[in-house]
């Protein structure tokens, strides 16, 4: 299985799970994925669901994956952090449509931009990656 299946399978599992309480998504075999404890609109799948599937390389192929971390809870070994977006109604496959690099989505995850249609705009427009922060938040929601 490819990372973007993988991905997808994952954002499609999370979606299908009961939420057992706010932030928290599992189902029979546990914790599916979290968010991020820090506030920051991240989707984290746990070790246990990632572990050895694929290396951190090919994780960092997929706009949505925002990091392959190595620190306790949110950045322990082999944990994947997912942007919130991808959970979004037909965001996963748009931004994929809109091939946005995935270098460019983390950089605009980092800038403030949490919404697939706000990055894929960005993109589509040529906003350098220094300008994104700028173009998060108010102004975006202006449009």
């Amino acid at each position: 299985m490819s990372v973007f299946e993988t991905v997808a399978d994952l954002v499609q599992q999370i979606r299908a799970a009961r939420q057992g309480w706010q932030g928290e998504w599992d189902d029979s075999r546990g914790v599916l994925a979290w968010m991020d404890d820090d506030g920051a609109d991240l989707i984290v799948i746990p070790k246990a669901r990632t572990c050895g599937t694929h290396s951190e390389d090919a994780w960092l192929t997929h706009p949505a994956v925002f990091l392959v971390a190595d620190e306790p809870r949110t950045r322990a070994s082999q944990e994947v952090a997912l942007a919130s977006w991808a959970l979004d109604d037909g965001a996963l496959d748009a931004v994929l449509a809109a091939e946005v690099d995935p270098e460019y989505a983390r950089a605009a995850q980092r800038a403030g931009v949490t919404d697939a249609w706000q990055l894929i705009e960005a993109w589509r427009d040529g906003i350098p990656i220094e300008f994104l922060s700028a173009l998060a938040g108010d102004v975006w929601a202006a449009r």
